[in-house]
């Protein structure tokens, strides 16, 4: 899961990566987190490499609905989460289409509550694809998707909610997956938004970060 905060305050940024990096070993995943100081500079570095983004706000000004705005123009669909001391803050959630509003100062125990309810609108509110499986189809959320693998004439989805057995061949799956995933053997297809590391003969990928790495060579 990569995630961007924005906060001008480094401590209460550092505070929250902490509960990010916690809330996410917990669920048995992985999290990489950068954080900005500002929108102005979230905007330069822009790539569209989150999958989500948590603006801290401090102060109401003039010039938060400007900001809000302009995070919106480098990206109108990234999940965004709003954090602020200030209640009022959440109403222009509505108009940057924020999925959650996070009261801070934070407290871990209510932000591991927040943070279930955020995974679960992530998960339904992410594109899917079908999969034909020997129990009937089943709806599978790309995002959660790390990677497709061919082994012995057997396709599997590697996702984060275990392995799935499918029917069919990799290049059949190649066809219906976006073009955020990329075949790069004939074993495999990875998620680029899981993949951490390129080298020589190898792909790493927040599944295998423990150690183990996919050999495309």
């Amino acid at each position: 899961m990569r995630v961007a905060i924005i906060d001008d305050n480094n401590s209460e940024a550092q505070t929250l990566a902490a509960y990010l990096t916690e809330f996410y070993k917990n669920a048995g995943l992985s999290v990489q987190t950068k954080i900005y100081s500002d929108i102005i500079l979230f905007a330069e570095d822009y790539r569209n490499a989150y999958e989500l983004v948590f603006l801290c706000v401090h102060k109401l000004s003039d010039g938060i609905k400007n900001e809000l705005n302009l995070l919106r123009k480098y990206d109108d669909a990234v999940p965004l989460v709003l954090v602020s001391e200030l209640p009022e803050i959440a109403i222009l959630g509505y108009g940057v289409n924020a999925i959650d509003f996070i009261l801070s100062p934070i407290k871990q125990k209510n932000f591991v509550t927040t943070m279930i309810r955020i995974t679960d609108k992530l998960r339904t509110r992410a594109p899917q694809v079908v999969l034909k499986t020997a129990d009937g189809i089943r709806k599978v959320a790309l995002n959660t998707i790390y990677f497709v693998e061919v082994r012995d004439h057997r396709l599997t989805y590697h996702t984060m909610d275990g392995e799935i057995s499918v029917w069919g061949t990799l290049s059949e799956q190649e066809k219906k997956l976006p073009s955020n995933f990329a075949k790069c053997s004939k074993c495999y297809i990875v998620n680029l938004c899981h993949v951490t590391h390129v080298g020589r003969d190898f792909v790493r990928i927040t599944k295998t970060q423990g150690g183990g790495a996919l050999i495309v060579a």
